[in-house]
């Protein structure tokens, strides 16, 4: 079952990132802030700036109860964000909503993809997408 997961995720990230960038639609002009933001926030182990951006529903489900397991299970694969390494690679929109796809550096695994799902500028989602957390 955990294969299935994993695998359906890495899929849904390839075909959104095959997608081409959408003409005449842009990325809100804060979307950059915003995820520079939260990785910053990782490394720095701040809830609070962490989760600033985040809907009523996305602190529901990381509350700052869970950070630290989500922190040490995150940083302990992946180590610290590289500050400003992050690279929009590609974004899909629709009705005010975005799935932003960014590349960021890591300082144990390098390279990683992290999507963010902003609905009226607000974080609903975050995935830091690694095949080491995804157990491959």
């Amino acid at each position: 079952m955990k294969k299935e997961k994993n695998s359906l995720a890495l899929i849904l990230m390839l075909a959104l990132l095959a997608l081409p960038m959408l003409q005449g639609c842009k990325v809100p002009d804060n979307a950059g802030a915003i995820v520079e933001n939260i990785l910053v926030s990782m490394n720095e182990e701040n809830y609070k700036n962490f989760s600033q951006d985040f809907s009523d529903g996305m602190k529901a489900k990381l509350p700052e109860a869970d950070f630290a397991g989500f922190l040490g299970a995150t940083k302990g694969i992946l180590g610290d964000y590289e500050e400003n390494s992050k690279q929009l690679v590609n974004f899909v929109t629709n009705a005010g909503a975005y799935i932003l796809i960014y590349s960021a550096n890591f300082s144990k695994q390098g390279q990683q993809s992290v999507m963010v799902y902003l609905y009226n500028n607000k974080i609903v989602g975050l995935v830091i997408n690694s095949f080491s957390v995804m157990g491959g």
